[in-house]
């Protein structure tokens, strides 16, 4: 198991993308990984962030071509919100009382909504430990390419973090059996940090000059504006040059990226789909906003009138209060 600890989530998707262009001994040598003709394996990597942040202002499609739909394709795929709501009342309730409950460890599952096996997202599970100040969100992958789908795992665990405990100050920790990345695909590194200089940089020099030839064959085929008929390469071609592909770059950015809240929200029994719920919001605040119905309106406790039991009188003391509160 090879580990590191990072502060923040997109600060572990870049360095580890890094250790990538480099081809770092440590992942990748006997009994570690595998190089196999121009992509990487590494096995066993064991990641911490202290910081349960990721750069709001990451741009998702800039960088990596993603839009919206994509976003809600994963949240579809991989959460069912009844279960996570279950979960989100249990770890509350044993939140409320950290003296207490100082050491647990709740489990779950991913769901696996479309049904073909792939399952990347296996388990989590919450945790608090003595001794430890911040709770721990731990997730367990059966496979990431490091490029384009670690940062979209990262953040989803911050979110489903933030949805449990309703705050950022707590830990997470992945889990990853099988990590890889493929040299055309690890190009797409470029739109968040210029990549011809990291690999200009790199010491062993066949993997320099295979990355350089990489780039080299990136920026041809993306100006000639060629098919590659992959479409994971498409993608990165796309990136290079979208004007010759006849697409604009489109933001998808990280603070956009959200599960939802529907806290207050009157919602069937059973409704796990984020779409059903989300118009059911919509529809519900329309409604209360056309009648001005004040739903969420805090009521003022100290002019709530409380009656007399015995006989359904108001209280004097009560009365006196109420007369104080309208004159001031």
């Amino acid at each position: 198991m090879k580990s590191f600890i990072f502060e923040n989530g997109h600060q572990a998707w870049s360095e580890i993308n890094k250790l990538f262009i480099n081809q770092d001994p440590e992942l990748f040598s006997e009994n570690q990984g595998a190089i196999i003709t121009n992509s990487l394996y590494t096995y066993g990597l064991s990641v911490l962030i202290t910081n349960a942040e990721f750069d709001p202002e990451f741009d998702f499609g800039k960088i990596l071509g993603y839009s919206q739909s994509k976003w809600s394709s994963l949240l579809g795929n991989y959460l069912d919100l009844d279960s996570m709501d279950s979960l989100k009342l249990q770890i509350r309730e044993l939140e409320k009382n950290k003296t207490i409950n100082r050491n647990y460890n709740i489990g779950f599952n991913f769901a696996d909504a479309h049904g073909n096996g792939k399952g990347c997202l296996m388990s989590g599970m919450f945790s608090r430990m003595i001794n430890i100040d911040k709770p721990r969100l731990t997730i367990l992958m059966r496979a990431s390419d490091v490029v384009t789908r670690l940062p979209w795992d990262l953040l989803l665990s911050i979110r489903i973090g933030e949805y449990i405990y309703g705050h950022k100050d707590f830990t997470i920790e992945l889990f990853i059996r099988s990590a890889f990345a493929d040299d055309t695909s690890l190009m797409l590194y470029n739109g968040y940090e210029p990549i011809e200089p990291l690999i200009k940089a790199i010491e062993d020099e066949k993997r320099r000059k295979r990355l350089s030839k990489t780039l080299r064959r990136v920026k041809r085929a993306a100006d000639d504006g060629v098919d590659p008929k992959y479409q994971a390469y498409m993608r990165v071609y796309k990136i290079f040059n979208p004007e010759k592909y006849g697409k604009e770059k489109k933001s998808l950015l990280a603070k956009d990226c959200i599960i939802g809240d529907w806290d207050g929200i009157p919602l069937p029994e059973k409704c796990p789909s984020i779409i059903v719920r989300n118009n059911i919001k919509k529809a519900y605040l329309k409604f209360i906003s056309k009648y001005d119905l004040k739903m969420f309106v805090e009521p003022n406790k100290s002019k709530v009138i409380k009656f007399n039991e015995t006989d359904g009188s108001i209280l004097d003391n009560q009365s006196e209060n109420i007369e104080e509160n309208e004159e001031e």
